[in-house]
Order: structure tokens, then sequence, then C-alpha cells
């Protein structure tokens, strides 16, 4: 295929999704465009467009209650579905990471987009290191 493709760089590779063998269920960080909401309802609810902060991901739309909690945060969304008559995917609000541009907030993002949690060590962690405290300081036979 790559040999063919170098011979002749007028060909376009085509290809059919024949299944999808797993579904990737990871969380997206970014921000939601509150300046204009793309859909509200009677219940209270208003839909907004969700930017992932990674740009090789599509844009998702979000349904939120409380658009003042979500203004000018990043957040994190889990994927719901991608119904057939809705140009973007659906997403449901997880949790606010920080305030956009700032330093720690954006350290955050890229960490989550890794999969490396940013949560606090638990009391359990903090028990196992050693009694010294600050004062700390690795053996030099170690």
């Amino acid at each position: 295929m790559v040999k063919a493709l170098q011979e002749n760089p007028n060909l376009v590779p085509k290809g059919r999704v024949k299944a999808i063998i797993k579904k990737n269920m990871k969380d997206y960080c970014g921000s939601v465009n509150t300046t204009k909401a793309i859909k509200s309802s009677e219940n209270g609810w208003k839909m907004f467009e969700f930017k992932p902060a990674d740009d090789r991901f599509p844009m998702f739309y979000i349904r939120t209650f409380n658009v003042s909690s979500i203004e000018g945060k990043r957040i994190q969304v889990a994927y719901d579905s991608w119904p057939n008559k809705s140009p973007l995917p659906l997403c449901h609000f997880v949790r606010v990471i920080g305030n956009i541009g700032d330093s720690r907030t954006e350290g955050d993002v890229i960490l989550l987009e890794h999969n490396v949690e940013i949560k606090e060590f638990s009391r359990k962690a903090y028990e196992c290191l050693p009694k010294q405290g600050a004062n700390f300081s690795i053996p030099k036979e170690e």
C-alpha cells in the first residue's frame, strides 16, 4: 500500500468501518463556549458546545442547568452518545478542573489527558512515609 502511494501520489486511500471492537470511554478535558446556547428547554437546561483541549477529538454538546459554574473554566466531561440526527456527540459534566489560563489548571489538563490522576494522596499513603517529615533525606547507601 505504501509503495503504491509513493509511486502514484494521486491515489486516495479508502476504507470502510466493519465493526467497532472496543469503545473509547475516556474522559475529555476542555472548555465550554457559553456565549451562545445551542438549545434551551422548559426544564431550565441549556445546551452548549464543548471544545476538547486535544484538537484530535470532535467538539461535543453538553447540557447544563448552571452555566455560571463552568464559564471561564476548564472542565472534564464524559462521552454519552452520538444520536443519528445530531452533528456532534453528547457528553455530560464530570468536574471543574480550574480557571482557563491558570498554569496549575493547564498542567492538570495535560496530566488528565494522558490518564494521570491528579487526586491528593490518601492519609494511608502519607502514613507510609518516614517519620522525619521535611527533614528526611535518602541515605547514601540507597
